[in-house]
């Protein structure tokens, strides 16, 4: 999805939700439904992208994944910004973040978490706290690579992701 292959994206999805269907896997179907929702953020259908992100985070909540729901509660808060809807912004990337907290990390997307936080904090004009949460994600992307042995991983890791360089910046 990421490199605008959407279209393509959003077949392999409808793919691997019948597979969760025919499984009844509610983990993996709460999975699809994010990936999907991440998928029309990227392709700029926000609306279609919050509609995913509520249904997901059902799934996510009736299987008790905190970290997948920290994880969409981020992606609805950033496409609550790009529908114009900043308090739910706000709401979504609060509840994003107290999970994370809650879980003591260990979400698969924890930058894109803070990044979520910080960017709906800027919209609403609260700058400062803005930068304290991107100093706090900055220090947890620091604190993950330290982890990683492998210098060229490593770099992988701080380098590669748009949150992480957002929240190095």
């Amino acid at each position: 999805a990421q490199l605008g292959r959407i279209d393509e994206a959003l077949e392999t999805l409808a793919e691997a939700e019948a597979v969760a269907g025919q499984s009844s896997d509610a983990r993996l179907a709460a999975w699809v439904r994010f990936y999907r929702a991440r998928a029309f953020l990227v392709a700029g259908r926000a609306k279609e992208a919050l509609n995913e992100a509520v249904e997901a985070l059902g799934e996510a909540r009736a299987v008790q994944d905190r970290a997948l729901s920290a994880s969409i509660n981020a992606l609805s808060a950033r496409a609550s910004l790009a529908a114009g809807q900043l308090r739910t912004a706000l709401a979504c990337s609060e509840r994003a973040r107290a999970e994370l907290d809650a879980l003591g990390g260990g979400a698969e997307d924890e930058g894109e978490i803070f990044v979520a936080r910080v960017e709906a904090l800027r919209a609403a004009g609260r700058t400062e706290e803005a930068e304290q949460i991107r100093r706090r994600g900055a220090e947890r992307v620091r604190e993950l690579a330290a982890r990683i042995a492998h210098p060229d991983w490593r770099a992988r890791f701080v380098d590669g992701p748009e949150a992480h360089r957002a929240l190095l910046a």
